[in-house]
């Protein structure tokens, strides 16, 4: 019976200390801007960190891999009493083509056992938009309509 209880308590030791454990998410919450992105602007990636922690810098790093992104930077767990507050702290991720996009935020804690919860957010990247009233558009616009006036009338006059 000893034999036993200490084969499966060896088995459990063998593979808690193999597998990850998730604790949680570094972030309270996680946001996409400029909400609805057009092709050629840039999106960032806003977090919300909670507790005390806080990124370490230098440690950021995007992967694209077809419509999937993968922003991951080093997290080190905290140890601290009552959390500060913290400002929310924004990510350049890059520019994308119009299309849908999963972007993954997935924080590495360093610590060998221990992983951080990811977090998955969705959005669209739309054309860009083509502004109708810029200065230059009214102005060949006016003169198009110039020339027309002006056939017009040398047709008229030819006509009469």
């Amino acid at each position: 019976m000893v034999r036993v209880l200490l084969a499966v308590a060896l088995y459990l030791a063998v593979t808690a200390a193999s597998a990850q454990q998730q604790i949680g998410s570094p972030v309270s919450s996680a946001r996409i801007e400029p909400a609805t992105p057009a092709a050629g602007q840039h999106v960032r990636l806003v977090l919300q960190f909670s507790g005390c922690a806080v990124p370490t810098p230098g440690t950021n790093t995007v992967v694209v891999t077809g419509g999937t992104i993968t922003f991951s930077q080093l997290v080190v767990p905290p140890i601290c009493g009552v959390p500060p507050p913290t400002p929310p702290v924004t990510f350049d991720v890059g520019i994308f083509q119009p299309g849908n996009y999963t972007l993954v935020y997935a924080p590495s804690t360093g610590q060998q056992g221990f992983a951080w919860t990811p977090i998955t957010l969705g959005f669209t990247v739309g054309v860009a938009s083509i502004p109708a009233y810029t200065p230059l558009g009214l102005g060949v616009l006016a003169l198009a309509l110039f020339g027309l006036a002006l056939r017009a009338r040398a047709r008229r006059a030819r006509t009469a």
